[in-house]
């Protein structure tokens, strides 16, 4: 109880004291209320606000980032309806989930949610946090996008936007110091280099963290050794209608190995007898699968000796170039390099009861690869025509993906862990090179039916041509494959706009991801086909209360066809492939509130609604280690016996619940500004695999930070992340036991509570 109690009490008494007692006892705030700022996004590649798009789209502005301590995606998705974040393989495998479109397949090189920085696409799921980046706001974009942006934004896009350089000399300096050892410097600098003609902006960042998870083999879980950013911009404006920006960014992180928990089987049926010599694996008992909530321990148990978390490192350049034709024509071209790389190594052994053979004290390498790519857009556009706006352009991405998975090792490869004299424990080792060589056109059009109503329709055709190479380092065997996968994407609105302050819109579009090859000898399961996603939605945008509160919210509905999910290959031994299985029908809907209650009070607001579930007569079959037969999991058998009917059942890893509050009350005083924020976040339970026997709970997360701001340009804050020391596991995973034919489940352990002071001067 103590460790709750003082900084609790210590968060509490310094917010208190930072409030007057006329504040407190009065509350001498204005009558009326200032109105809320419209943020200007670039979510349609043009700068509009948040309320002129028919588009679900929150953003979260720099001032936001800053007051509620975001610092990675994670805790953007607390602050976003609808976005949920999951990691897996310590920050390996990042899968953004907006709507309910979950990954079934979390090793895939593509994810259901593109992330872009400034509009270039992140090819790597290993990379796709930037929380040191001097960020100007982050976009979520909800459903598919496309026709937009592309590939692989089957269920939306979140795009990071940098600060752009500024004419006059400034910059900030921030300094953290928090509790596990968390230390944080960064720093930004802007201005011109030449007057009126070049302008350059620098930042960077630099953080430790020792974790919070306590590891019974010693020390702390949860962090990261080193987190550095650097950043260089240049901002070229030779005549009024020619621009150019030359970006830089190269960042490195090295995570704590994932804090790993295995959880005892309780259901499922008994193991497989083929193995007599096992009676039980790391699940613990003689039964297949673990049903009920993946709890956090108080402690876990990582061999960290022989591991190591996520090590990436990602290096991003682009040119931008814009040159207006007419004050009404305007051509654009983005150019970008990018270089990605991500490793790790992920003990399986965990908590596990011992003794157990060597064939099952695994660690597991995925080595989530090095990603080269370049990419070139071009766009030509038109604007501020009385009737038809348009675009058209072409893009071009070229990428190689390197992506190996190691499950266990041979004998002394370890020796402390394996013995001398232990048998190979290698179960599979593969390696996959892909190439993609992608090219798209697409086109755009903006009518204005009447003043009021508005049409916009969106195309886009992509051709992937992809390559790979298919290795089993076991048998040395290779297989090359290529395929061609091409698609074609749309989306169709019509906004109203009731009032001035007040727009209805409905849209309708289809979202893809694109097919890809699985590592296996046979030539029936080596490829897999393209999914989709349709969806028909409404909303409203409005602005209410003279100014002071944006409404905004979305009813929608999807149909996601051909969904990739992975099954069990033919061949044994082998992992899992991934195969076009079902359909899946998802209804929903979203609400956003601002609202700028009094001079003094401003709350920001957020739930969504979604229900993925599969349609009636889909039949996964990857369940046989973890049901020796549907019944002794209690659900019913597929055509012949054969799988299990899910129908109904929802999606893996989705959440129907997610929702937020921000409450931030702010004051002057001689000059001087007082704020104190509170954060809440929840998060509904999430169903581990089609079966539905397994989940992560819900969770309600609180955060807390109080400051001073001084005119000099001085800032201090104190505040709590998760401040009621939630334990909860942000991610499950549940792996086959091939040699009794048997399954394990593994939770990964989220953070305790963390505070800290953090001080900035802005200059």
């Amino acid at each position: 109880m103590s460790r709750i109690r003082y900084p609790l009490s210590l968060a509490i008494a310094v917010s208190l004291a930072m409030v007057p007692a006329k504040q407190l006892l009065a509350q001498e705030a204005s009558p009326t209320s200032r109105s809320v700022d419209e943020i200007v996004v670039t979510a349609r590649k043009r700068e509009e606000t948040v309320q002129e798009i028919p588009l679900s789209v929150s953003a979260i502005s720099a001032e936001a980032i800053e007051r509620a301590g975001i610092d990675n995606l994670a805790d953007i998705a607390d602050f976003t309806a609808g976005l949920i974040y999951q990691d897996f393989g310590g920050g390996g495998l990042g899968a953004p989930v907006i709507r309910g479109q979950a990954q079934t397949d979390i090793r895939s090189v593509e994810a259901n949610v593109g992330v872009f920085l400034d509009g270039v696409f992140i090819t790597s799921r290993g990379n796709l946090d930037f929380g040191l980046i001097d960020m100007e706001r982050v976009e979520v974009v909800k459903g598919p996008q496309s026709a937009l942006y592309g590939n692989n934004t089957f269920g939306g896009a979140i795009n990071y936007v940098t600060r752009r350089p500024t004419e006059e000399l400034g910059g900030k300096v921030s300094a953290t110091y928090g509790n596990a050892g968390r230390r944080e410097i960064s720093g930004a600098l802007s201005g011109s280099l030449v007057q009126g003609l070049l302008t350059g902006r620098v930042s960077g960042g630099y953080g430790e963290f020792d974790g919070t998870v306590d590891n019974s083999i010693g020390g702390n879980l949860g962090g990261y050794s080193k987190k550095y950013a650097v950043s260089a911009q240049l901002d070229f404006t030779p005549t009024e209608t020619f621009d150019a920006r030359a970006y830089f960014y190269y960042g490195q992180t090295n995570m704590d190995p994932t804090a790993g928990f295995v959880y005892t089987n309780n259901c499922g049926g008994l193991n497989s007898a083929a193995n007599p010599a096992v009676t039980t694996g790391r699940g613990g008992s003689g039964f297949r699968y673990y049903c009920g909530n993946l709890f956090a321990p108080d402690q876990v148990t990582v061999r960290e000796q022989f591991t190591f978390g996520n090590q990436s490192s990602s290096l991003l350049s682009y040119l931008s170039l814009g040159l207006d034709i007419t004050d009404k024509l305007r051509v654009t071209s983005l150019t970008s390099v990018g270089n990605y790389k991500s490793d790790a190594l992920v003990d399986f052994f965990y908590n596990s009861t011992q003794p157990i053979p060597p064939t099952l004290r695994q660690l597991i390498k995925p080595d989530f690869g090095g990603s080269k790519d370049w990419s070139q857009e071009l766009r030509l556009e038109s604007s501020g025509n009385d009737r038809l706006d348009w675009t058209v352009g072409a893009y071009l991405n070229s990428f190689e993906v390197d992506r190996a998975f190691i499950f266990g090792f041979p004998a002394g490869f370890f020796p402390d862990a394996f013995p001398p004299g232990s048998p190979a424990t290698i179960i599979y080792n593969s390696l996959t090179l892909t190439d993609s060589d992608l090219w798209a056109v697409f086109a755009g059009t903006d009518y204005v039916v009447t003043d009021r109503l508005n049409l916009r329709l969106e195309g886009r055709y992509t051709s992937d041509k992809r390559k790979v190479r298919l290795i089993n380092v076991n048998t040395g065997a290779e297989t090359p494959r290529d395929d061609t996968f091409s698609d074609t994407t749309y989306r169709a609105s019509l906004d109203f706009a009731l009032t001035d302050d007040v727009m209805v819109y409905g849209s309708v579009a289809e979202g893809t991801k694109t097919g890809g090859f699985n590592n296996t000898p046979l030539p029936e399961e080596q490829t897999f086909g393209p999914e989709a996603n349709l969806v028909f939605e409404v909303g409203i945008k409005s602005l209410l209360l003279d100014g002071r509160m944006l409404l905004n919210a979305a009813l929608f509905y999807s149909r996601w066809s051909d969904a990739q999910i992975t099954t069990p290959s033919q061949v044994p031994g082998n992992t899992n492939v991934t195969r076009n299985v079902g359909n899946v029908t998802t209804p929903g809907g979203e609400v956003d509130l601002t609202w700028s209650a009094t001079d003094n009070l401003f709350l920001t607001a957020g739930y969504a609604y979604s229900d993925p579930t599969f349609d009636s007569g889909t039949i996964d079959i990857q369940h046989d280690r973890r049901c020796a037969t549907p019944a002794d999991c209690g659900l019913t058998a597929g055509p012949g016996g054969i799988g299990i009917d899910v129908s109904g059942q929802r999606v893996d890893r989705s959440v129907r619940h997610t929702g937020y509050l921000s409450a931030t009350y702010e004051w002057m005083v001689n000059s001087v500004e007082y704020f104190v924020r509170s954060d809440m976040a929840y998060t509904g339970d999430q169903p581990q695999r089609s079966l539905n026997l397994q989940f992560m709970p819900t969770r309600t997360l609180f955060n807390a930070r109080a400051g001073i701001i001084l005119p000099n340009g001085f800032e201090a804050a104190i505040w709590a992340r998760n401040l009621f020391d939630k334990q909860y596991v942000y991610s499950g995973i549940n792996q086959p036991e091939p040699p009794i034919n048997s399954s394990f489940s593994t939770g990964h352990v989220a953070n305790g509570r963390t505070f800290g002071v953090t001080t900035s001067y802005r200059f």
